[in-house]
């Protein structure tokens, strides 16, 4: 298995996955004043990783520091891509701090002007402790471990001109395979750009591109083309040129609805039997190693399930590439767990909570498996409070994705105020687990 698509055939991709240097800093880290110039890296770390799950520093609270170097071309722009950071982190390159995400479980994506020079440094720090001020997005009281680290895999891009960034795939006509292709560049220029595109390695057609702001879009027909079904989970691939780059792009053609009361794939209503699943191992952490991802795909089809629902936060995109294999229809969520009022009417909270659903849904839009989007999980969506931020979040999907159906897990099935809201209603119920019930 190849690393998760998309697939870039044409650009220099620099892969940071190894052994980094690393250094422990303690647990009162005054990060206002942390000069990372002066850090000991004795010690090594491998990414992807989480240095609170290795032995040394199991369940311990505080502040790490991650260092590697790599040559590139000088001259050339580039991208930093972090697929996961955990919990809060500070990103240096070549001693200069370029970002300082709140988004844990988020793929992070960081530009990078040209140097005149080879040899690039990279800095991550990453602290684990909780800080309400600092990290809004992820508490101490969820049901899940928070981890420190660097969770998924990192990678530089050497980026050509008019680099590409995305090519979302939806499918406009599930009888003809005509499906309809956006593609998003990094830089936000306009004009035409000559291109090509092929499905399924086949030839390559013209496809000249208006480019408005960086946005273009094209329809095309797939040629012998297969619906993609948990009985039958058909895949196809596109490959995009334009100009001195290219992006391949996995997809399913599939159409997602609700029908007669239940979900509906490719217009036939789908009894969803599964389970939640959290990316968890007390070896690994959230780090988990391939072969673990399959064994769990394993367990999950040995069971009977068709389905399983990634709690509580956007899922490693390799294992929804093996969900897109094994026909295992998804529910994504980004993250949250029971947050109360005060979160809802915290204007930060508000901004990341849309920033990494955002971030969730251009990360996995072209996976078929992916049927539901989903946020805030167990939130205090009885209370009047929590409108704003359920119908903005509820909005930004639509926005983003009209093609999946929106839903998000209550714990009020009786007085929940925004269930108007989705397309799905999803209810969490425990009978006899958290009390007796009544007779």
């Amino acid at each position: 298995m190849m690393s998760a698509y998309p697939h870039y055939p044409l650009r220099q991709i620099h892969s940071l996955d190894g052994l980094w240097q690393f250094a422990w800093l303690g647990e009162n880290v005054d990060l206002a004043g942390l000069d990372v110039a002066a850090v000991d890296f004795a010690e090594r770390m491998p990414v992807p990783g989480c240095f609170d799950a290795s032995p040394a520093y199991a369940g311990k609270r505080g502040t790490a520091a991650y260092r590697t170097t790599l040559r590139v071309t000088p001259g050339t722009p580039g991208l930093l891509v972090f697929g996961a950071l955990g919990m809060w982190s500070r990103i240096y390159v070549d001693g200069r701090v370029l970002a300082e995400p709140g988004l844990p479980y988020s793929q992070i994506e960081i530009a990078l002007p040209p140097a005149d020079f080879s040899t690039r440094e990279i800095i991550v720090v990453s602290d684990n402790r909780f800080d309400r001020a600092r990290l809004p997005l992820l508490e101490q009281f969820f049901d899940f471990y928070a981890y420190g680290g660097i969770f998924r895999s990192v990678q530089w891009h050497e980026l050509p001109t008019q680099s590409l960034d995305r090519a979302e795939i939806a499918t406009l006509d599930l009888a003809t395979g005509r499906i309809g292709v956006s593609v998003r560049f990094h830089e936000p220029f306009s004009g035409k750009v000559s291109a090509r595109v092929a499905v399924d390695g086949g030839v390559f057609t013209p496809a000249d591109l208006i480019v408005k702001d960086g946005l273009a879009g094209f329809e095309i027909n797939v040629p012998d083309a297969s619906p993609w079904s948990p009985a039958s989970p058909v895949l196809h691939t596109l490959e995009l040129r334009a100009g001195k780059d290219a992006i391949v792009e996995r997809f399913g053609l599939r159409v997602v609805s609700v029908a007669k009361g239940a979900v509906a794939i490719n217009g036939e209503p789908v009894k969803l039997l599964g389970y939640c699943r959290h990316e968890a191992h007390p070896q690994f952490g959230p780090a988990l190693p391939l072969d673990q991802l399959v064994q769990d795909l394993q367990l999950l089809r040995d069971l009977g399930c068709n389905f399983v629902r990634g709690s509580h936060y956007p899922q490693d995109p390799r294992f929804l590439d093996l969900c897109d294999e094994y026909g295992i229809v998804v529910f994504e969520e980004s993250m949250g767990w029971g947050q109360q009022v005060e979160h809802f009417v915290d204007p930060t909270f508000q901004k990341l909570q849309v920033a990494q659903t955002v971030a969730m849904v251009r990360k996995s839009f072209n996976h078929p498996c992916v049927a539901l989007w989903g946020f805030l999980n167990e939130g205090a969506s009885h209370k009047p409070e929590s409108r704003v931020l359920y119908e903005r979040l509820a909005e930004t999907l639509r926005a983003l994705d009209p093609t999946r159906l929106v839903t998000y897990a209550s714990m009020h099935p009786f007085d929940d105020v925004n269930l108007d809201l989705v397309d799905v209603v999803s209810i969490n119920c425990y009978p006899g687990w958290y009390a007796q019930d009544k007779e």
